[in-house]
């Protein structure tokens, strides 16, 4: 049995769950810019990775003394499984707490912390998307196929 936290209440973020505390939570694009102050000043965030393909946000982010790292992608365009292993295993580098967000915080969000989980934490496949559908805020209601097919490709390359 897994365990998931999500966190209610936060000005300015929405959609927050922690994914390993301390070191990984997860969100929607944040709110300019209480979203960001929230961020740094209650999450203790020092890194901020932004999958969105179109949104700036780096003047916010270093604002509050964060570290804007992008990760650009789309969800019918996103990056192959092997490079975000890679990139989930070279966090280890980077300054920790991660604050990892999308526009809505489920479908590329999800795949990113879905490899997270699959790689660092040996989840299955089943067990990542799981957790993916629990932060579905759309009313379209599914992961976009390209984002489930390839955090299904992760267990093949971690």
């Amino acid at each position: 049995m897994r365990t998931y936290q999500r966190i209610i209440g936060l000005p300015g973020l929405g959609n927050v769950g922690v994914v390993r505390e301390g070191y990984l939570y997860r969100s929607q694009r944040p709110d300019d810019p209480t979203g960001y102050e929230t961020a740094a000043n209650i999450l203790k965030i020092r890194s901020v990775i932004n999958l969105q393909a179109y949104s700036p946000e780096e003047n916010q982010v270093k604002a509050q003394g964060m570290i804007p790292l992008s990760l650009p992608m789309t969800v019918l365009n996103p990056i192959p499984a092997s490079q975000m292993v890679d990139k989930v295993r070279g966090l280890k580098a980077l300054q920790e707490p991660f604050l990892v967000h999308c526009a809505v915080g489920h479908d590329r969000t999800g795949y990113f912390c879905g490899t997270f989980r699959m790689v660092e934490d040996g989840w299955a496949y089943e067990e990542a998307e799981e957790e993916m559908r629990l932060y579905i805020q759309s009313s379209f209601g599914e992961i976009w196929w390209p984002i489930r097919r390839a955090l299904k490709q992760v267990s093949a390359v971690k």
